[in-house]
C-alpha cells in the first residue's frame, strides 16, 4: 500500500527512536532488576495497557474480535501461543541480558543481525537461494557490527568509564544473537498463524504476550524454588539446643520432681548447699558453611520508583511503539517500513551522548553501515 502522506515513514521513525530511547533505560533498570524479572514486569503493564485500549474501544465501538481469536485452528494457535513464548519470554530476556553486559549501544546494533540471521535460516532448511545483493547486505552488515564491536571503549559513563571485559564481550554477542533468533522465530509463526485472517493486531498481540508473561512467571517459580532447595541444602540452618553429650535436644530431657511442700502457710526451708565450680568442658566449635554472598546474586531492588518507571517506558516501549509499528505496516511499503524501524542505532546515539557516553566517529561510521546493510537486503527481498 501505498504510503498517505509519509504516515507511515514517520511512524516507522517513531518506533524507533522510542525503542532507542527505551533501550537506554532498561540498561539503567537492568542494574537493580534480574533481566526474566524486568521481562516479566514490562509484559504484565504492556498487557495492561492493551486491555484497557481494548475495553475503551468496546465502548466506544462494540464488536469484539474475541471471536476471531476462538476462530482460528489448533494449529494458528498453538503457533501464535508458541511465538509469545519464544519471541517474547526467550527472546526479550536476551535482549535484556545483552543490555546488561554491551549497553543500550552495542545491544541495538547487533539488532541489525537479525535479517541475515532469518535469511541465513530460510537458505539452510527452506532451500531459499541468496542473490548478490543478498550478500552484499549481509556483509556491510556483519562488517559495521563487527568494526563497532572491536572498538576497545567504554560504553559507560564518562565519569566512571570502565573498559568491557572480553569475556562479558563474547557472553553479551551470544546473548544478542540468542535474541535476534528467538524474536525472528517468534516473529515468523506469528506471522504464519495470522496470514490469512481478520485478526486484530491488538489481539493477537494480547495472546502473544499473555504466552510470554505466563511462561516467564512459571520458568521464575521454577527457578525460585530450585534455588531455595539448593541452598537448604548448602546452608543448612544451624541446629539450636543441643545438650553437651548425647546431643539430645533440652525439651526431651526429663524435668527433676518439683519441691515437696507442706502446705502454702508453712514451706520447709531449703537449705543453700554451695554449688561446685565445676571447668566448663572445651567442645569443638562445629564449622557451619558461610551464607551465601547477597552480591553474588542478581539484583533485586523493587521500589514503587522502578515499577514506575518500568510503567512508562512499556506504555512508550511496548504499547504505543506497537501502534506506530503497525501503522507503518499499514500505510507504508513493506520493506521501507522494516527498513525505518531497524534504524534504532542511529537513535541511540544522541541518547548514548546526552547520558554521557563515549561515542567516536568509529561508532557512527559503523552504526552507518550496517544500517545501508539492512536497506540493501531488504531492498532485495521481493
Amino acid at each position: 500500500m501505498n504510503s498517505i502522506g509519509g504516515v507511515g515513514e514517520l511512524a516507522a521513525l517513531g518506533a524507533a527512536m522510542l525503542w532507542a530511547i527505551a533501550s537506554v533505560i532498561y540498561a539503567r533498570l537492568g542494574q537493580a532488576l534480574p533481566p526474566a524479572v524486568l521481562n516479566l514486569l514490562k509484559g504484565l503493564m504492556a498487557l495492561g495497557f492493551l486491555a484497557l485500549t481494548l475495553g475503551l474501544r468496546e465502548l466506544w465501538q462494540p464488536g469484539s474480535g474475541l471471536e476471531e481469536i476462538a476462530a482460528l485452528g489448533d494449529r494458528e494457535k498453538l503457533l501464535l501461543t508458541v511465538s509469545g513464548v519464544i519471541g517474547i519470554s526467550i527472546g526479550d530476556t536476551c535482549y535484556f541480558n545483552t543490555l546488561n553486559r554491551l549497553g543500550a549501544r552495542r545491544a541495538l546494533l547487533l539488532e541489525t543481525l537479525s535479517p541475515p540471521l532469518t535469511a541465513g535460516i530460510a537458505w539452510i532448511f527452506l532451500g531459499e537461494a541468496l542473490g548478490g545483493l543478498d550478500w552484499l547486505g549481509i556483509g556491510l552488515i556483519l562488517g559495521g557490527v563487527a568494526w563497532v564491536m572491536v572498538e576497545r571503549v567504554p560504553d559507560r559513563s564518562l565519569a566512571t568509564a570502565v573498559q568491557i571485559p572480553t569475556k562479558s564481550l563474547l557472553a553479551g554477542v551470544l546473548w544478542a544473537v540468542g535474541a535476534n533468533l528467538s524474536q525472528s522465530a517468534g516473529a515468523v509463526m506469528s506471522r504464519s498463524a495470522l496470514a490469512d485472517t481478520a485478526v486484530d493486531p491488538l489481539w493477537s498481540t494480547i495472546v502473544r504476550l499473555s504466552a510470554g508473561v505466563v511462561a516467564l512467571a512459571i520458568g521464575l517459580g521454577l527457578a525460585a524454588i530450585g534455588r531455595w532447595s539448593r541452598d537448604r541444602v548448602r546452608f543448612p540452618l544451624p541446629r539450636s539446643r543441643r545438650t553437651v553429650a548425647g546431643d539430645v535436644p533440652i525439651a526431651d530431657l526429663p524435668m527433676p520432681n518439683p519441691p515437696i511442700s507442706n502446705g502454702p502457710s508453712s514451706p520447709l526451708p531449703v537449705p543453700q548447699l554451695p554449688v561446685p565450680q565445676l571447668p566448663a568442658p572445651q567442645l569443638p566449635v562445629p564449622q557451619l558453611p558461610i551464607a551465601p554472598n547477597p552480591q553474588n546474586r542478581p539484583p533485586f531492588n523493587l521500589s514503587a520508583q522502578i515499577l514506575a518507571t518500568i510503567a512508562v517506558v512499556s506504555f512508550f516501549s511496548t504499547y504505543l511503539a506497537l501502534w506506530l509499528q503497525q501503522t507503518a505496516f499499514k500505510y507504508a511499503e513493506t520493506g521501507i517500513a522494516q527498513t525505518l524501524s531497524s534504524t534504532s542505532p542511529l537513535f541511540v546515539l544522541p541518547v548514548a551522548i546526552a547520558v554521557g557516553e563515549r561515542v567516536t566517529v568509529r561508532a557512527l561510521v559503523g552504526a552507518a553501515v550496517a544500517i545501508a546493510g539492512v536497506v540493501v537486503l531488504l531492498q532485495s527481498s521481493p
